[in-house]
């Protein structure tokens, strides 16, 4: 069996600070959590840090605007 998953999942969602404006730079994905998983997507690859805001997802200096906990009831 097979299952269709995304690499750093979390890239198509909104971004958080003045890093957000290079989103560009490290994003592999178009689509939000929502559109990906209604798409049919079963594996998500999040990277998560911890924050003054909690626990959100990033990659490299990008972080989203959503906390982990967020993006996980969205899924």
């Amino acid at each position: 069996m097979a299952y269709f998953g995304t690499h750093d999942s979390v890239t198509g969602e909104e971004g958080y600070g003045i890093i957000k404006y290079f989103k560009w730079f490290g994003q592999t994905q178009k689509l939000s959590i929502i559109e990906q998983a209604k798409a049919g997507v079963k594996y998500f690859d999040i990277r998560v840090r911890k924050t003054e805001r909690g626990w959100i997802c990033a990659h490299g200096l990008w972080e989203t605007k959503k906390t982990f906990t967020t993006i996980l009831k969205e899924i």
